[in-house]
């Protein structure tokens, strides 16, 4: 299983705090592509982006993403 959850690019406009260089941010929908580009074996069962603090008062928002390779050795579930 591969996780990765850093600072979404929409953080920049909508959210607060975090790196403030867009060279440095991404998205969600850009890990994946990334991802399946440089490896087809895997399975995208997450990608998103999430704010961390839900409520009235903007907070960080994070790109989420969960992927699987599902393999000889590694069970699908």
């Amino acid at each position: 299983m591969l996780l990765i959850v850093g600072h979404d690019r929409t953080n920049l406009t909508d959210g607060a705090g975090g790196p403030q260089d867009p060279d440095r941010l991404f998205t969600a929908a850009e890990l994946a592509h990334d991802l399946l580009a440089d490896d087809p074996e895997f399975e995208i069962e997450e990608a998103g982006a999430l704010r961390r603090r839900p409520g009235p008062e903007r907070g960080p928002i994070d790109a989420v993403l969960r992927a699987r390779r599902a393999g000889p050795n590694w069970p699908s579930s």
